[in-house]
This record gives structure tokens, sequence and C-alpha cells, in this order.
């Protein structure tokens, strides 16, 4: 069988994400279906974790709304780290298998970006 994960992640050098520099990383023209088969979720279960980071991104920037720079990328390790839990364990509350820290990553980049554009705030860059 075939590595779908080393198809997925690419394995850059990347001194602009702070605290991320061995992190993999997820080639930017993967697709959804291949993220969530990364993920191992179900369409429903994918679904529930849409919605779950959905929910905490929404919070995270309702409670930083002048943060023009607000990504997970560059959110504290402390920050990620509580923000991992948390969803974590909300997953298991929901029967969902957890996601590795490249899914994560790509998604709450995701969902950050979608709740910034909600809230009407603006990219710095």
């Amino acid at each position: 069988m075939e590595d779908k994960t080393y198809q997925i992640l690419n394995i850059p050098f990347r001194p602009h994400y702070p605290g991320s520099l061995d992190s993999k990383m997820i080639r930017p023209n993967v697709s959804v279906e291949e993220i969530r088969g990364l993920a191992g979720h179900t369409l429903p279960q994918w679904r529930k974790f849409i919605s779950i980071t959905r929910t905490i991104s929404t919070a995270l920037v309702s409670q930083n709304p002048t943060s023009t720079l607000l990504g997970y990328t560059y959110l504290p390790t402390e920050q990620k780290l509580a923000i991992r839990r948390e969803i974590d364990e909300e997953c298991n509350q929901q029967g969902i298998p957890t996601v590795s820290e490249e899914v994560l990553e790509w998604r709450m980049d995701i969902a950050l970006g979608d709740a910034r554009r909600r809230a009407g705030i603006r990219n710095a860059c």
C-alpha cells in the first residue's frame, strides 16, 4: 500500500513560522478529501471536526479582535497546546479520532482566517 502521508506532506524549512521549523507542512494544493483521509475521519466525523474548529476559532478571534496577524502558526506554543487540548477533548467526547499536528495546523489556519473575515478583520499584510 502506498504511503499517502508522504504524498500529502512536504518537509520544508519555514523560518517565517516561529516554533515550527522542524514540523511537517501540508502542501498548499492538497484537496480536502486528502486531508480528511489523512485525519482518518468519516464524512460525518469530518463535518463535526470542522464545526468544532470553527467554534474555537470564532471564540479566539472574538477574544482578540484587534489582532490582524492572528494565525495558528503564529500563536505561542502554550496557546496552541491549550487549543489542541480543547479540540482533542471535544473530539473524544464526540467519538471522533484526534488529528495530527499537521492536520490541526492546516485546519486552524483556515478556520482562523475564516473567523477573521466573518468578524471583518483584515490581514496586516
